[in-house]
Order: structure tokens, then sequence, then C-alpha cells
């Protein structure tokens, strides 16, 4: 049944599905590639490389941790083993998905593994564990607060 807190009647999310995590998921993409166009066309330009690669990576760990923030608010996961099995799944998708476009739009491996080293301001290797780590870290202060 619901739960009283003060004056708001406050109701159980529904269990986490795959399909919601997924959903995130792309939520998560959308944003990525819009903070790639913002990082090229406002960050780079006004603070230089190293600036605007720290910046957008901040941004980037911000924003997964927003969209991770409200699918738990959203649907509530089952127990921690499944926040890290879909933190997981989002990490492997995550890099496939760089990979695959990287490939696709004629990179060369040089340049795709370029971004997974901490050079200049980049910040790719952070994101990704905080794309590991999210939803687990969001349950577990979920649950605390």
């Amino acid at each position: 049944g619901a739960v009283e807190r003060g004056h708001r009647r406050m109701r159980p999310a529904k269990p986490l599905t795959w399909r919601a995590a997924t959903l995130a998921w792309f939520a998560i993409l959308v944003l990525a590639v819009l903070n790639g166009g913002l990082r090229e066309a406002v960050l780079i330009p006004a603070w230089g490389r190293t600036t605007g690669l720290m910046v957008s990576g901040v941004l980037l760990m911000a924003a997964v941790l927003a969209v991770t923030w409200a699918l738990m608010r959203w649907r509530a996961p089952v127990n921690v083993a499944q926040c890290w099995r879909i933190g997981a799944a989002w990490l492997v998708a995550t890099v496939e998905f760089e990979f695959a476009l990287g490939l696709a739009t004629g990179k060369r491996w040089e340049e795709l593994l370029a971004a997974y080293r901490m050079a200049e301001g980049n910040l790719w290797p952070l994101v990704l564990a905080v794309v590991l780590v999210a939803p687990a870290l969001v349950h577990r202060v979920g649950r605390a607060g």
C-alpha cells in the first residue's frame, strides 16, 4: 500500500524492468550526443580543448546520474544485484555504440582507443565508470535517504 509522508501520499514505484532500463540508456545516449554537440560548438571554442573536455565529461556524468535518479524514482530495482547488471549492460552498450559509430564514420582504431586515455582533460574513462556504478549508487543513496 501507499506510505504516508507528511501531507503527501507516496506510492511505491513499479518494479524496474529491462525495458525501462533500456529506455533510460537511450535517454542517456541522446544527452551524450547533445553534450558532444555542446562540447564541440561551445565549450572547446570558449575554454580550449582541455577545459572543454573536462566540463563536457562532468556534464555527461551528471546527466547519467540524473537519468538514473529519474529511472529509480519511476521504477524500483528488485535488489542491488539488478542495479549492477543494469550498469554493466549500460557500459557494454555504450562501448559497443561508441566503437560501432566510430568505425561506421571512418575513424581508425587508434582514434577510437585514444578516447580511453585520460589525457588533455579527457574524462571518458570516468564517464564509463559512472555509467557502470550509477544504478547501484543511486539505489544505495535512495535507500539511505
